[in-house]
């Protein structure tokens, strides 16, 4: 460092010096605020939620006494209904048998002792005469003078002709001295007028039990009260129970409910026990009884003390850990700001000897904040150096496999391996352009062994992946041009260019020696699989009627479109293609004409001139390929095709045979029919009209014959007008049919030729390979022989050979006219 910037280092360091002194009191202030802030929203939030608490629990207090009240009432009320239901039936049993009872009660007992059986809480029932006394029930006949007449419902019921069901207050039973409460009906004499009364016993210690399977807590309290509000049963039951039956001590809050008609409600209130509770007071439909039950907030709401004490330990303790952060905080920021000024310091310096280095440099935090960028990397990124500080690294990098990649090797960084080499990932370059960077960080840790900042040098290493890159994809491209055709080359060389370029969409198309039509050869793998569903290969464009796309074909150079959507005149894509939203066209060129063009689409950012390079390269040398393929592909078609037909010649017509006749011989469960065609009087055509019109019959006759055969069937020309077809999978009858068909079609498809009707007929021979044919060539003379039969016999017709003894048989078709 020169001493002109040490002095400047200098002066600034000693303006940092009284700045720290003051933003240290400012940070304290800040912070204890903060803290203070913090505290007080704490504790109110805690008093909120222990009120919330509160209302909670007290709300549950309620429902839960509203749930037993009703439970409780369901409960009786059934009960009683069942009763009552058991009354009636008994006094329509009484009534049908009324003579047989009043002579002999022990029948009605019975009745009453089958019936009691079925309700478990009543303790007796029992029928009274007109005058009060027992007539039947249980222990009755011990009873018998037991008279009732004095008791209040006796009195009604006998007073009421229209009364129904009588719910009694309590009372002690005069024959069993438990206390029970009565339900009544008045029993009709069969001629009219009173005749008794028939009633069941509800024992209080059952309703007690009932009450007493509640879970009340210890403070609960649940009572049932008849319609003057005398006290019926309760539960926890008193010491005394004889002593509180009856009892109308009721809290204000219930008298004034029970006063203003209301049948149901949920309320605090003070019993007479001088017991607060939470309770619901209910009336049990059209029945004179009430039912109430309460719980005590002693009881309910001791789960929210307990945790409003916990929250209220942890509020204190919530101050008590804020008090000791603040401090350790403090000191913290003190030692940070230290750090930092240490920091800022190397930095002065190492800028001087960073700054014009044409390697990219940038310094960052553990959370990749830039603290530092030169002035390369922000040319780089086509950042202002000045805006470069405070960014995140991590935002330059778009691809998240890589940001991984890099948080990884900042987690793997210690202080005894501070440093990563030669990492490698993709980033956002000028002006939005995808580089590839090779950089080497470096960790940096303080005393205490804690991350600090790092430092990442690096370089733009584009160009030579691009070049590693192309040279691989050229490799392999000449590899599988050896074991493939030209077809899956051209899509294995659309699939290395759209990896190269990171483009979704690929195809290439042959242009002819016209400069007008298109052929579409191939579609890219994804393309096929994902995006295109338009018409495949062999598709044809005429370069005036396409749109922007063939742009390349009229410019004779490379083109690109990355708004393809703003382009106007984009008519040329057919049904089923794929959406563009950028394109790039590379024509290939050979001899000044344009022989193909290679097209990618829809990567992900704009195409530039270093894609326009890369697709050249390897559009010239899939060209290179295809067209060796193309030649190579020709050679093996004159070399097994007969130029004028297009048929198979004979050489490799008999090798298709010889391959047929080993798989016969290897596996005796095959079949394959054997035929030779010739046309009949075909030196007449040659005579009459020149040999340029017996090409024409002869290509004629090879194109019906092809349009009859199978994929897996063979035809070959074998001379002259002779041919000889190979079906597979066939018999006589199979191959006789086909050669009936056949012969018909080209009896009855004359050619004209030169103003003249040539009409033309073929005679046919049969046979079928055999295992012990020495081979395909004396299968071919059985055929043969077969064949100049049928020309012996007439022409125009076919004949089978009698492959057993050489024979030859003629057609069982009709016979042609």
């Amino acid at each position: 460092m020169t001493d002109r910037h040490f002095n400047r280092w200098s002066i600034k360091s000693g303006a940092r010096n009284g700045k720290l002194a003051r933003t240290s009191m400012n940070y304290k202030l800040r912070l204890a605020s903060t803290v203070l802030l913090i505290n007080l929203f704490v504790i109110l939030l805690t008093a909120t939620s222990a009120y919330l608490g509160y209302r909670q629990h007290q709300e549950r207090a309620e429902i839960t006494t509203q749930n037993l009240a009703q439970a409780l009432e369901n409960n009786l009320i059934n009960s009683i209904r069942r009763i009552d239901v058991s009354l009636l039936a008994l006094l329509d049993i009484d009534r049908i048998h009324y003579s047989e009872h009043r002579k002999n009660p022990t029948l009605m007992n019975g009745h009453i002792e089958q019936i009691r059986a079925r309700l478990p809480e009543v303790d007796a029932i029992r029928l009274t005469d007109k005058n009060g006394l027992l007539l039947a029930g249980h222990d009755v006949l011990n009873s018998a003078s037991t008279n009732l007449s004095d008791r209040p419902h006796f009195i009604r019921l006998k007073n009421d002709p229209t009364a129904e069901l009588l719910i009694s207050k309590p009372q002690i039973s005069r024959i069993n001295n438990k206390w029970v409460i009565v339900l009544a009906r008045r029993v009709n004499h069969p001629e009219g007028g009173f005749d008794g009364m028939i009633f069941a016993a509800l024992t209080l210690d059952f309703i007690s039990e009932q009450f007493s399977s509640l879970n009340l807590g210890p403070g609960g309290k649940v009572t049932l009260r008849e319609e003057g509000l005398g006290l019926i049963a309760r539960y926890p039951e008193p010491d005394t129970m004889h002593r509180t039956i009856g009892n109308k001590d009721v809290g204000p809050e219930k008298l004034a409910l029970f006063t203003s008609g209301k049948t149901q409600a949920t309320f605090r209130d003070k019993d007479p026990d001088h017991l607060e509770r939470t309770v619901t007071f209910h009336k049990l439909q059209d029945l004179p009884l009430y039912i109430s039950v309460g719980l005590s907030p002693s009881d309910y709401l001791q789960p929210w003390r307990d945790d409003s004490l916990k929250l209220a330990g942890i509020a204190l303790l919530f101050l008590l850990a804020s008090i000791y952060a603040t401090h350790v905080q403090y000191r913290a920021w003190l030692n940070q700001q230290k750090t930092s000024e240490h920091i800022a310091h190397q930095e002065a310096l190492y800028h001087e000897l960073v700054e014009d280095t044409p390697m990219l440099v940038v310094r960052y935090l553990p959370d990749t904040r830039i603290i530092f960028g030169n002035t390369a990397y922000a040319a780089f990124l086509g950042v202002p150096a000045s805006e470069i500080t405070g960014k995140q690294r991590l935002d330059f990098i778009p691809n998240e496999s890589d940001k991984e990649q890099i948080k990884t090797r900042i987690a793997a960084l210690t202080s005894e391996n501070p440093v990563a080499v030669h990492g490698q990932h993709r980033a956002k370059g000028k002006n939005g352009q995808m580089r590839w960077t090779q950089w080497t960080d470096r960790a940096f840790f303080d005393s205490t062994g804690k991350l600090t900042h790092l430092q990442a040098i690096g370089e733009d290493i584009t160009e030579q992946k691009r070049t590693r890159d192309i040279r691989a994809a050229r490799m392999r491209l000449m590899e599988f041009a050896a074991e493939h055709s030209m077809n899956e080359l051209l899509t294995a060389t659309l699939d290395e260019v759209g990896s190269l370029t990171e483009s979704t969409i690929g195809f290439y198309h042959f242009l002819e020696a016209d400069q007008k039509t298109l052929t579409l050869q191939t579609w890219s793998t994804r393309t096929q699989r994902e995006y295109c569903k338009a018409e495949g290969a062999g598709r044809h464009y005429n370069v005036d009627d396409a749109g922007i796309w063939v742009e390349a074909v009229h410019l004779r150079r490379p083109v690109i479109h990355n708004d393809y959507a703003t382009q106007e005149n984009k008519r040329g894509l057919p049904p089923g293609h794929a959406a563009l939203l950028r394109e790039m066209v590379v024509p290939v060129f050979r001899k000044g004409l344009i022989v193909a063009i290679l097209g990618v689409g829809n990567k992900p950012t704009p195409y530039t001139d270093d894609d326009v390079q890369v697709v050249s390269l390897l559009a010239d040398l899939a060209w290179d390929f295809a067209e060796s393929k193309r030649l190579e592909a020709e050679l093996v078609a004159m070399a097994t095709t007969d130029f004028l037909t297009g048929l198979f010649n004979r050489r490799y017509f008999m090798k298709q045979m010889d391959s047929e006749l080993a798989r016969l011989k290897r596996v005796d469960i095959t079949r394959a029919a054997v035929l030779m065609l010739d046309l009949d009087h075909f030196k007449r055509v040659n005579d009459r009209l020149g040999h340029a019109a017996g090409d024409a019959v002869l290509k004629h006759a090879a194109g019906t014959l092809q349009g009859e055969l199978r994929k897996i069937d063979t035809a070959g020309r074998l001379g002259g007008e002779e041919f000889a077809i190979l079906l597979l999978d066939a018999d006589l009858i199979t191959a006789e049919i086909f050669a009936e068909r056949l012969r018909a079609k080209i009896a009855n498809s004359p050619i004209e030729y030169d103003g003249h009707t040539v009409n033309i007929t073929v005679s046919i021979g049969i046979t079928v390979l055999q295992v012990d044919d020495a081979n395909s060539e004396t299968a071919l003379s059985r055929a043969d022989d077969a064949l100049y039969a049928a020309k012996r016999d007439g022409r125009n017709r076919i004949r089978i050979a009698d492959v057993a003894g050489g024979r030859k048989q003629e057609s069982n078709l009709p016979k042609p006219v």
